[in-house]
Formats: C-alpha cells, sequence, structure tokens
C-alpha cells in the first residue's frame, strides 16, 4: 500500500518537475483570470442574456427541459435546447448566485486544456503550451465569457471536435469516442448552427477511413442522433418550423438585407479585421502576419516536403471553411464565426511551432508570444469592466429600495419595447430574492409614447419607471403591461408553440 502511495507521489512529483506543466498552470490561473475578474458586475443584462438567466431559473425550480432553445436572431427558426440543458443542469450543481451566467466563464476554461490536448496530440507539449496561450488570452474568447448567449459555448465544442479528430487520425479512436464524437458535435450544433461547417471533421475521417472505422461512424451517427431527439420532436409536432426557416433563409439568399461582399473586401476588410479580433493584433499587421504563415505552409509541404496529414487535412478544412465564408450573405459578426477560432489557433500556431526547431527560431516564438499577450491584455482588461445595462439596473434597484426600502417588487414592462431594461432590474431583484409574484407594482417604459398609462392610482419615480400600486393586472394588461417572472420568460421564449400556449 505504501508502494503504491510512494509511486503515486513520485509521479506526482515528476509531473510539476516538467517546466512546460509549471507553464500550464500559470497559463491557466492567468486564464481563469481574465475570465472572472470583474464579476459578476461585468455580465450583460441585454435582452438574450437576462431572458436565458430567467429560463435557467425557472427550469431549475420546477426541473423542466424545453424542447426548443432561443429563436435566431437573422431569421425564423429556433436552435436547439442543449443550450438551456447545460444551463440548467450547471446551475442545479453549482446554486451560487449568477449561475446561468457563471457557467459561460467556467466553460470556457475547457478549452484552455482542450488546446493543449490538441497541439501535445499534433505535435508536442511546445505547441500545446502555444495553443492554451491563444486560448486564455485570446479577446475573441476573453470577451463573450461575460455574455449568456447561446454561441458563447461554440468554441469549447469546436476544439473539442478537432481534439477528437486528431486522436483518430492518431488511430487512438474506438466505437466508444465515436458516440461521444457525435455527441459533442451535436450539442454543438444545437447550442449554434455556426458548427454545422465541422461536420467536415467527421465528414473526411470517415470517406478516407471508412473500412476501418465503420463500427465508430455507427456509433457517432448514434451520438449525434441522440442529441437532435427533442429538436426533432418540436419539428415533428410544429409544421417542421426549424427546417422551414432554415430553407427560406438559404432560399433568400442568407439575409433580406444586402451585404456588401467581394473578394477584395473579403481578403483585405473582413480577414484582417477578423484575425486582428482573435489575436490582438492591428489591421495592417494582420495582413503581413497571415502572408507570411502562407508563405511558410508553402515552404513547409512544396519545398521540404512534409507530408503531415492531420494537419493537411485541418488546412483543407479550414479552406473549404474559407470559400464558404466567402458566399455566406447574412451578417457578418464575428460573434457568428466563433466556431473557427481553435482552427485558426491551430494554423498560426503550428506555423510558430515549426520554426522552434532552431535557436533563433525559438527566440522568435518566445517573442511573438510576449507580444501577443501584451497586445491582448490591454483589450482584456477593458472587457472586464462594468456593463453599461447592469450599471443601469443597479441604479434603479438602489432608487426602487430607497422608495420602498425592506420590500419585495413586481416588475411590469410595456410589451415587448422596454423589456432589455425591465429584465435587467429584474434579473438583479430575483438574485436577491426580492422579486415576488406579489410585490410592489412597479413598471418600466421606454418614453410616454409607448404604453399608454392606466388612468388611475399611477405615480411617476423616475423618467419612465412608474409605482403602479393596487392596480389590477387585467387593467395593466389591458393598457399593455406585462409582469416579468421566471414563468412568464420561460412560457415565452420556449413554450410559444405548444397548444396550451397563452401570452402572459
Amino acid at each position: 500500500m505504501s508502494l503504491n502511495f510512494s509511486t503515486k507521489m513520485s509521479a506526482v512529483t515528476r509531473w510539476f518537475r516538467n517546466p512546460m506543466h509549471i507553464l500550464l498552470i500559470i497559463i491557466v490561473v492567468a486564464g481563469i483570470f481574465f475570465r472572472f475578474y470583474g464579476t459578476p458586475e461585468r455580465f450583460g443584462f441585454d435582452k438574450d442574456p437576462t431572458r436565458d438567466f430567467f429560463v435557467t431559473t425557472y427550469g431549475v425550480e420546477h426541473t423542466e427541459f424545453p424542447l426548443v432553445g432561443p429563436a435566431s436572431g437573422i431569421a425564423s427558426f429556433t436552435f436547439g435546447p442543449w443550450y438551456y440543458y447545460q444551463l440548467i443542469f450547471f446551475s442545479i450543481l453549482v446554486p451560487i448566485q449568477f449561475a446561468p451566467f457563471y457557467f459561460i466563464p467556467f466553460f470556457s476554461i475547457s478549452l484552455i486544456f482542450i488546446m493543449y490536448f490538441i497541439g501535445k496530440e499534433l505535435c508536442d507539449e511546445y505547441l500545446g503550451i502555444i495553443l492554451s496561450l491563444f486560448a486564455a488570452f485570446s479577446p475573441s474568447v476573453v470577451g463573450p465569457v461575460a455574455g449568456l448567449s447561446n454561441p458563447n459555448l461554440i468554441s469549447p465544442h469546436a476544439g473539442l471536435g478537432i481534439l477528437i479528430f486528431i486522436l483518430f487520425m492518431k488511430k487512438k479512436g474506438s466505437i466508444w469516442l465515436g458516440l461521444i464524437w457525435g455527441i459533442v458535435m451535436g450539442i454543438g450544433i444545437n447550442d449554434h448552427y455556426q458548427m454545422i461547417p465541422l461536420l467536415l471533421l467527421p465528414a473526411i475521417y470517415y470517406l478516407l477511413y471508412i473500412k476501418t472505422s465503420l463500427k465508430s461512424l455507427m456509433t457517432f451517427i448514434l451520438g449525434l442522433g441522440i442529441t437532435f431527439l427533442p429538436l426533432l420532436y418540436f419539428n415533428f409536432h410544429y409544421h417542421w418550423y426549424t427546417l422551414d426557416g432554415i430553407v427560406k433563409f438559404i432560399h433568400s439568399g442568407g439575409s433580406n438585407n444586402y451585404i456588401p461582399n467581394n473578394w477584395h473586401i473579403y481578403l483585405f476588410d473582413f480577414w484582417p479585421k477578423f484575425f486582428g479580433y482573435i489575436f490582438a493584433i492591428p489591421e495592417k499587421i494582420s495582413i503581413a502576419v497571415v502572408s507570411l504563415i502562407g508563405v511558410f505552409y508553402l515552404y513547409y509541404f512544396l519545398i521540404r516536403k512534409k507530408k503531415d496529414i492531420t494537419i493537411i487535412l485541418l488546412l483543407t478544412i479550414f479552406a473549404i471553411v474559407f470559400m464558404l465564408l466567402r458566399y455566406y450573405n447574412a451578417e457578418r459578426s464575428f460573434y457568428y464565426f466563433i466556431f473557427i477560432e481553435p482552427i485558426l489557433f491551430v494554423v498560426v500556431g503550428f506555423a510558430l511551432r515549426m520554426l522552434g526547431n532552431t535557436m533563433i527560431g525559438k527566440v522568435l516564438i518566445g517573442i511573438a508570444c510576449l507580444v501577443f499577450f501584451l497586445l491582448s491584455f490591454p483589450k482584456n482588461m477593458e472587457q472586464t469592466k462594468p456593463n453599461h445595462d447592469q450599471r443601469i439596473a443597479r441604479t434603479n434597484i438602489r432608487m426602487l429600495e430607497n422608495v420602498f426600502p425592506s420590500t419585495n417588487f413586481t416588475i411590469y414592462t410595456c410589451q415587448q419595447k422596454a423589456i432589455e431594461r425591465a429584465l435587467g432590474v429584474a434579473v438583479l431583484l430575483e438574485s436577491n430574492k426580492k422579486l415576488s409574484e406579489d410585490g410592489q407594482k412597479i413598471g418600466f417604459n421606454n418614453s410616454l409614447d409607448n404604453c399608454p398609462l392606466p388612468e388611475i392610482s399611477v405615480t411617476t419615480l423616475s423618467k419612465d419607471i412608474y409605482d403602479f400600486h393596487k392596480i389590477p393586472d387585467p387593467i395593466l394588461n389591458k393598457y399593455g403591461w406585462y409582469k416579468i417572472t421566471p414563468e412568464t420568460v420561460y412560457k415565452n421564449t420556449v413554450l410559444w408553440w405548444t397548444p396550451q400556449y397563452e401570452k402572459i
């Protein structure tokens, strides 16, 4: 027994003696700092995060799991429900204040480890450290962790999908790993459909190795199918709403609004900005960096004639996605291209690592990593500042508590027009157990022209904030005012399609 304990302690000691492991620990700690510093005040309080907070709250309190996810902001379809499942499970396991918000940075930490193992499996620990550094400090990763929204879960799912692809390419896969791969890809696609292009990973692998991987292909399809069962049930009972919306979206060209785009704009405007967004590099410099990386790969494969099939396939997938994005005709917000972050980390990181085979190369790697950290640091610190919408909500809460000390509140909004500010106040009240079904009635409006005020018992507390003391709900509803509770938000968000649904 003591011999086994001694052996285990010796293994732990050896692990900590490895400089790469010490470096990984430092990177992870720094990554944790940038993800959690300034919370909860930095959490976004716009419409999506506050809505999803209440959907999760109601799901936890009533152990309910919806069959649909949030609606798309660019077309008439919904995403799958796995985004809400993850939030609900986490909030049950970690019942802390603002638990749904905290799931995003907690989940984001996993990307640091995922990228480390991608680098280690693809090449060695040196590449793992480079990729983990990107995952820890990239502003495109750090910024979104403050927002409770379904696209913000994509990077870890995409990274895990790539890692499993690499394990299969190295013959470390199994039929069970195929099942996990299908589940990971399915959950990612359910979270946000921008993950769909990464189905190229299993598609290319199974096309190349179908004879030796038929069983794992079957389990992959099983895992993928399992994740889509809730969404399939919803579509079967609601006129194939998701499929119909996606078809109409594609048929319309991707967007009802014209999106200016051509090869010149795509190459010299979109990509330099997107690359700079991920690696914190100024736009003009990013053009030079991308050009140098391209030159490196031409030299690596054409002159040195390297035949690393895994990196070749990853570059091929990147090239296909690159071409697809050129003809993508909807909103080109960087927020909708998070799925490509892990591949870009690999493309840039692998090029850097190959330079490290000489002493000069090692120095260049060190300088590049240091410059990346110095450029990303101020941007990341900027993203840790308190959220503007939340500051306004907290100011409103202080005003209400000064007027009505030691009181619970019931919050009303003028239809959908004042929903963001009202939801933000309601989230803070719910987090402090002061949101009630029968508390002091407070209405939030955007302007006097939105919803008419009831003609009785209305007191103006502040600009567009009203005291609806003792006014019955039927009268408030008649004038367009609706109560905000976890139940009403939950039903309006995920039960709108059910026969028994009634807007409340």
